[in-house]
């Protein structure tokens, strides 16, 4: 490694200890482990090596006997991985039931894992509203905005959107907490998917929206897939239920990537095949395309809860590891929803202030890293 890139032994004991500190809190009483430690980051083999033994040391201090042999016993598997400024320990403990917990220590200058680093742009929210924004598109004429009442079309006025149409969206079956929707645009037509029903329209002469109650398939990046009556999460062959679904790219190999409900992003290859889970993101997550890297990157929000904010980092796929390929963009709340705009090229992230309780459109794009 390049003198300054080896972790300072403080910096590797202190995350060790940390990161053993949330894994005991997991595991409560129970005293037996078995623990496996893997890199996905640019740590040379020395210090992966050390770093293993600081977790094993730590471990061992609050009393949790490291065993070979699974039977009884916790496991805890460890994935060293990076961003552009911070190490990020992520341990994934199986006991009585499945959970993730993180250290981060601030990394010295030096590479990540691929031989790339990119920027994710965030353009300043150009969008917000009360009521809570499920989908939107940006149009010639104005902003489309699809929220839980209405869709509505807004006009630029000076430093303001002002409201140009509004159309408010007919009664519908019960819909779940965290309600979903999307909404695609071609031409003059639109189409509007929502829980229990779908609606078709028009933009001109005036906008109009006209819907039907009934199971429809929505779109994704995968294609068709049902959205679970009463949930938030989709259904499709050949797959496990999931919250959203990204196309990537493992070097030349195309891959499925889907947010699935026990917490894990699951690779599947372009057949289905199984290929592979991994733990470390939240539940929203996209396919995008760039001039950077292999062409093509997953942006993935990081794991955080309803009253925390959240942020949003794009990743590659390098021999079935995600691997951070740029520095979170950190946003003023939880994300609430995650969708690639109809350019493959950025997408539409949206996000509760926590500050105002107001809800933030937001477009993301990346740039290749100076």
């Amino acid at each position: 490694m390049q003198q300054g890139l080896v972790p300072r032994a403080d910096l590797i004991g202190d995350a060790a200890r940390e990161l053993a500190g949330k894994i005991k809190q997991s595991l409560g009483t129970q005293e037996e482990a078995t623990l496996t430690v893997r890199s996905i980051s640019s740590l040379d083999a020395d210090d992966v090596l050390a770093a293993q033994r600081g977790i094993e040391n730590a471990l061992r201090a609050h009393d949790i006997r490291l065993v070979e042999k699974p039977e009884g016993a916790a496991k805890v598997s460890v994935t060293l991985s990076e961003n552009l400024s911070n190490y990020i320990w992520i341990a994934e403990i199986q006991s009585n039931n499945t959970e993730v917990v993180m250290a981060t220590a601030a990394r010295k200058a030096g590479k990540l894992a691929t031989s790339t680093s990119m920027i994710l742009e965030s353009k300043a929210f150009f969008f917000e509203l009360e009521n809570p924004i499920l989908d939107l598109s940006s149009l010639d004429r104005g902003l489309l905005v699809l929220d839980t009442e209405a869709i509505s079309l807004y006009r630029r006025a000076e430093a303001r959107w002002e409201v140009a149409q509004s159309v408010a969206i007919p009664g519908s079956p019960s819909s779940p907490r965290d309600m979903r929707g999307r909404l695609l645009v071609r031409n003059n037509s639109l189409q509007v998917y929502l829980p229990g029903r779908t609606c078709t329209g028009t933009l001109e002469p005036a906008l109009s929206l006209e819907c039907k109650v009934g199971t429809t398939a929505w779109p994704t990046e995968f294609g068709p897939a049902e959205l679970e009556s009463g949930k938030n999460f989709f259904s499709a062959s050949g797959v496990g239920p999931f919250f959203t679904v990204a196309g990537a790219r493992d070097r030349e190999t195309p891959l499925w990537v889907f947010a699935e409900l026990d917490g894990r992003a699951h690779f599947y290859t372009h057949m289905l095949a199984p290929g592979g889970a991994f733990a470390g993101w939240g539940s929203d997550i996209t396919g995008i395309e760039s001039a950077c890297g292999c062409g093509r990157q997953v942006l993935a929000s990081l794991p955080s809860d309803a009253c925390q904010p959240d942020s949003i980092q794009a990743f590659e796929i390098v021999d079935r590891q995600a691997i951070a390929v740029s520095p979170p963009v950190e946003l003023p709340g939880p994300v609430t929803a995650l969708w690639r705009e109809e350019n493959p090229n950025a997408a539409i992230a949206v996000s509760r202030d926590l500050r105002t309780g107001r809800y933030a459109a937001f477009r993301l794009s990346i740039s290749c890293g100076r």
